[in-house]
């Protein structure tokens, strides 16, 4: 099933299926919705029709076997979902991706940043979808139809090529069977690779360094135009 092509206008509405907040939270979990493509040995692959074992490309070690994969039905009363579980829309380009994605807004997504790497070492920073809003025309968007979710587990965690470009993060197929919601809370400001995870005050300030070196760059494409 494919991506939508166009976005909805937004829309705040009560969720009608699920009332209570764990009900909600079978929609806004960690995932990638059917109809995202995933880098695989075999090219890019529609999550959907990954399988344990197929080995998928990874940032930091190559190519990685899949452990699990868990799939759970979402959106079974589109266009009544609350921002809390509404996916964020990211158009072409946004995150370094080739095709417009719906990413949730609890999965994080790697951004790279020269000026970052150069105070803290780190090439990318970890920013979860929900705190990507207003960031390189991304939005919120309302589901218009229930849709399919993957959950990906790899043996360590992962960041992974995700529509075409954009990488975003994968928990580890151990971390799922054992989650312990304290340890989470201790683990939340790195991921298992070293990139640092941002929370919100973080990830704000770092997008504003982001956006500024992207209005850098466009000058200077802009200045041999304008001399030519």
């Amino acid at each position: 099933m494919p991506l939508p092509k166009h976005k909805p206008k937004r829309r705040l509405p009560n969720c009608d299926f699920a009332k209570t907040e764990a009900g909600c939270a079978t929609c806004g979990v960690d995932g990638f919705v059917a109809g995202t493509t995933i880098l695989t040995k075999h090219g890019w692959r529609d999550v959907a029709t990954l399988a344990k074992g197929d080995h998928v490309w990874t940032l930091e070690h190559d190519w990685q076997p899949v452990m699990w994969i868990e799939g759970r039905d979402i959106w079974r009363q589109p266009g009544t979902c609350p921002a809390s579980v509404s996916p964020i829309w990211v158009p072409m380009g946004a995150l370094g991706n080739q095709q417009d994605l719906l990413v949730q807004g609890e999965t994080f997504v790697a951004i790279a940043s020269a000026d970052f790497q150069a105070i803290t070492g780190h090439s990318h920073a970890l920013v979860s979808g929900f705190d990507c809003e207003g960031f390189n025309g991304i939005e919120l968007y309302q589901p218009e139809e229930p849709r399919r979710l993957y959950e990906v587990h790899f043996e360590n965690e992962e960041l992974v090529a995700i529509g075409g470009g954009a990488i975003a993060c994968c928990p580890s197929f151990l971390g799922a069977l054992n989650f312990d919601p304290h340890e989470g809370e201790a683990s939340a400001s790195a991921s298992a690779s070293g990139l640092p995870k941002l929370s919100p005050a973080a990830a704000a300030e770092f997008l504003n360094i982001v956006t500024e070196e992207l209005a850098d760059q466009a000058q200077a494409q802009d200045q041999p135009k304008a001399a030519s």
